[in-house]
């Protein structure tokens, strides 16, 4: 990680790794999976909540849509309170480790559409599905290779589909015409669906610079039915008369952009470089990688395919082993060509040393010539 910590770290409810991490990483903040403690708690609060919708409701709202440490008590404590709550020893029990997991008491630090180890938990899924536990290493690093050649695979596809697709925009607004140049466009859309979310409030002004933001429905999804009482800041390079026109670049986050990677600009082709590399040392701007992909999708369609039977099977091995035979001739006729091309590149005159090469050169061969079908060449060095 060249010397730098991470700045935020989400891990399961095991103390030693919790303890080791900040240790290692005094300065990084640690976070509970939200989705293992409310798993392991569905058994016993689960029951409680499915008994009455209100207080499913409130639980909700304290534990997802509060803001603040101070904001979440007062909810917690209103809700204890309203539903008789305070001998109950699985809120107790809950409320003894919320500071762990609660969203409200990690708003300033950097934790990106993440309450859970969801992605580490994926990839673990990813591992299992391409190897085992009793597999050779060597089998290990292949399978592991392969994973990164999906990946990137796919990392390939989505860099395409942002560079070469315009973007759906919800509406005519210069601040969603300016995040749709600037964000990839899963980032886009995902901006763009909390931006319509702007129709789902109504603004109130209170005082000079402060608004509050109240719900004209019910409910608002991913926001509850809260209000907002929102301070704003005003800067006039980024205002015209519909408002605000560019999101400010300190609040643009160069990972979200379409320069999170640096394209390489006057590199010679075939030079390894980690970022724009793909399966095989393929370069991604080649053919060659369009040829891997395409040939990847049609070998998994019909590896389903021709494991469904036994005459399935035996025609698709046939076949593979008739390719194969006809690769391996391809290729050992490239590679007679190679070492034809290597020998006439090494077929130069013999150079003694000195300037005078016919001086220092001299062919012995016995008198009768019929009986040496070849000349012996020495070099023979001239003594002062």
């Amino acid at each position: 990680m060249h010397g730098k910590a991470p700045v935020s770290i989400i891990t399961d409810q095991d103390g030693a790794m919790r303890c080791a991490i900040a240790q290692i990483f005094p300065n990084t903040t640690i976070k509970n999976c939200r989705w293992h403690i409310m798993d392991k708690f569905s058994s016993t609060i689960g029951p409680i909540l499915d008994e009455d919708a209100e207080l499913k409701d409130d639980f909700k709202e304290c534990m997802n849509y509060t803001v603040t440490p101070d904001e979440f008590e007062a909810k917690w404590s209103d809700m204890v309170g309203k539903y008789n709550l305070q001998q109950n020893v699985h809120y107790q029990r809950l409320y003894a480790i919320h500071s762990s997991f609660v969203p409200a008491y990690f708003m300033h630090s950097f934790y990106p559409f993440l309450q859970s180890t969801q992605r580490s938990g994926g990839f673990n899924a990813v591992q299992k599905k391409y190897g085992n536990p009793n597999m050779l290493v060597l089998n290990f690093v292949k399978q592991y290779q392969k994973i990164q050649d999906k990946f990137l695979v796919a990392q390939d596809g989505q860099d395409f589909r942002t560079d070469d697709k315009d973007r759906r925009r919800w509406s005519r607004y210069p601040i969603e015409k300016h995040t749709s140049a600037v964000y990839t466009k899963n980032l886009f859309y995902r901006f763009s669906k909390e931006f319509e979310k702007i129709a789902e409030y109504d603004v109130t002004p209170e005082g000079r610079s402060q608004y509050w933001l109240v719900p004209n429905n019910k409910f608002v999804y991913g926001y509850g039915k809260r209000k907002y009482l929102v301070t704003v800041v005003v800067e006039e390079e980024n205002l015209d008369k519909t408002g605000c026109k560019n999101i400010p670049q300190r609040y643009i986050l160069t990972r979200w952009t379409q320069e999170a990677i640096p394209e390489n600009v006057n590199i010679e082709p075939n030079v390894h470089v980690p970022a724009d590399f793909i399966a095989r040392g393929m370069p991604l701007n080649s053919k060659r990688t369009l040829w891997f992909t395409n040939i990847s999708t049609a070998s998994a369609d019909l590896a389903v395919e021709g494991c469904v039977s036994k005459e399935t099977y035996t025609i698709r091995d046939t076949h593979i082993k008739m390719m194969k035979a006809e690769i391996d001739v391809i290729k050992q006729r490239k590679k007679s060509k190679a070492r034809r091309a290597r020998g006439a590149n090494q077929a130069s005159p013999i150079r003694a040393d000195g300037d005078n090469v016919a001086a220092n050169l001299a062919i012995i061969a016995p008198s009768d010539s019929q009986s040496v079908p070849d000349p012996i060449v020495q070099n023979m060095y001239c003594r002062s």
